[in-house]
């Protein structure tokens, strides 16, 4: 007679046995299953997607620069002019041809008032052949249709009429030269020295005024070039 207890425990290995091999089955390495992460294809959230066909901005030609006259130079002057206002009105002589030169006459123009000594060294190389006053002249001589003009003023201090034109006609200047007795018009326009520059726009308005030097002067030439090849 067997024992009673054996069939109950024949029953539990059975059960034992099929649960460990129901465990392997199910497991991804069991199976020869590998398991990779999801790879993130999320973007963030400042991504953006360029077109396929977007092209960059195209350069701008150097026809399409457009120049602007540097800023006035107030502490240059006497504190009497002030840009897009009429300035003081100039009547002098031309002394060379001896015929009356007046500003208003010259609206629809650029006009650059010089004004300069014959004993002045930095006037003189600005107005000496090649020197950068006589390379604008050039340029405004060149151009038929130049709508820029050079008007000098010659000082009326320790100077002449005859002494400012022997000067400007032995490096062949042909700009209007007038003469500024009693300085005139140098009190009119607060000028405090030598040389210093002037310009009035085509709308007869002070455009911008500074001593005649340095970054300024050489900004004041490149926008004055400009000028005189730009149409009304």
């Amino acid at each position: 007679m067997r024992p009673f207890w054996i069939i109950p425990a024949l029953v539990c290995l059975l059960m034992l046995a099929g649960c460990k091999n129901t465990h392997k089955r199910n497991s991804p390495q069991a199976n020869g299953e590998i398991t990779q992460p999801k790879a993130n294809t999320d973007k963030p959230a400042n991504a953006t997607d360029k077109p396929k066909d977007s092209q960059p901005e195209p350069e701008p030609e150097n026809g399409d620069v457009c120049l602007l006259p540097p800023a006035a130079q107030a502490s240059d002057l006497g504190g009497l002019l002030k840009t897009g206002a009429a300035p003081p009105e100039i009547a002098l002589t031309d002394t060379r041809t001896g015929k009356s030169v007046k500003l208003s006459d010259f609206k629809g123009k650029t006009v650059l008032l010089f004004f300069w000594a014959s004993w002045c060294p930095t006037c003189k190389m600005a107005c000496r052949k090649n020197g950068s006053l006589w390379k604008l002249m050039k340029v405004i001589d060149a151009e038929a249709s130049s709508q820029v003009l050079i008007l000098g003023v010659g000082t009326g201090s320790d100077d002449n009429p005859d002494s400012q034109n022997a000067f400007l006609d032995s490096n062949e200047c042909t700009w209007i030269s007038t003469h500024d007795a009693g300085n005139k018009v140098e009190d009119a326009y607060g000028v405090l020295g030598v040389p210093t520059a002037v310009v009035i726009g085509k709308d007869g308005n002070v455009l911008t005024f500074g001593r005649y030097e340095r970054k300024w002067r050489d900004d004041l030439l490149e926008y004055l070039k400009q000028e005189c090849v730009q149409k009304q």
